[in-house]
């Protein structure tokens, strides 16, 4: 077999590779239209209010180069966020948010910014690396004024958290989350979490009212305790708010087992976005059980 033929049988089986890896659903979408479709089709209900108003990709975008005229607000991006393979989403509309491919049609969405109604951010830049993208994201104050350092997003433990490159290894107890009520229908509860996964709840209002209990299987208990110390807890605030009214409170207490403990308080959601999706897990969990209905 001479050497021509060779690079041309190379090239295509690289080429065959590449596309197979990449030819999901998600690789299929190209407008607006498309992404509401798919979003409404393969996401729960509680997700229909994300419904973008955006248009289609950008002509000429290289999501490997930098660019700082780059405007994404209205926009979907697509790249391979958890080094699986598939293509995923990366919306940037009314809330920016990204939905990971997990195989054998299982879609997950992912907040990439918070609640906070006191900032808001942009993505600026995308890094692809051999383990999944890297979303670069600029918090903005009034006028877009850059007011901190960015944020570097990457896939860690089936969520998107801020990049830390010296995470803690601390021996945690359990994990307690704490939900208050608010001049409406948000659902009050207690729930705590041992390392074992299993799960102690007590529903105080507009959610099942009494004790309850369960078990998470192993993954998703590591995953729990190991974004806890991933994100260096212990360096956080202990409280968090904004000048808002009705709103709940969800607080979150890390207990460790050499007796010290670190408690921290959001009222507004403006806690960091490791925090507020560790709340949104505590609220996941207690939907699947049945404590909490679907859409609170």
């Amino acid at each position: 077999m001479n050497n021509r033929i060779l690079t041309f049988l190379t090239i295509s089986f690289l080429c065959f590779i590449s596309f197979s890896c990449h030819a999901n659903e998600i690789y299929s979408l190209k407008t607006r239209h498309d992404v509401n479709k798919f979003i409404t089709d393969r996401l729960s209900s509680r997700w229909d209010w994300t419904l973008l108003e955006c248009k289609a990709l950008p002509l000429g975008f290289n999501p490997n180069k930098f660019d700082q005229s780059l405007n994404t607000e209205d926009v979907f991006y697509k790249a391979d966020l958890d080094g699986n393979g598939l293509t995923d989403l990366i919306v940037c509309g009314v809330r920016k948010f990204a939905i990971t491919d997990e195989g054998e049609g299982k879609y997950i969405p992912h907040f990439t910014e918070t609640y906070c109604m006191d900032e808001m951010k942009k993505l600026i830049n995308i890094i692809y690396k051999p383990s999944g993208a890297w979303l670069v994201l600029q918090r903005y104050t009034g006028n877009f004024v850059p007011d901190a350092q960015p944020d570097t997003l990457v896939y860690k433990y089936s969520r998107m958290l801020e990049l830390n490159r010296t995470p803690d290894h601390f021996d945690i107890q359990y994990v307690s989350f704490k939900a208050t009520g608010c001049y409406g229908e948000c659902p009050s509860f207690d729930m705590q979490i041992n390392p074992n996964g299993f799960v102690s709840y007590k529903g105080n209002g507009y959610a099942e009212i009494g004790f309850k209990r369960a078990y998470l299987d192993s993954v998703e208990t590591d995953n729990i305790f190991n974004t806890l110390n991933y994100m260096n807890v212990t360096k956080l605030k202990d409280s968090y708010t904004i000048q808002i009214t009705d709103m709940p409170t969800y607080t979150i207490e890390v207990v460790f087992r050499d007796g010290r403990s670190k408690k921290i308080s959001d009222y507004g959601g403006c806690a960091p976005l490791a925090i507020q999706i560790l709340f949104e897990e505590m609220f996941a969990i207690a939907r699947k059980e049945g404590w909490v209905k679907e859409g609170r």
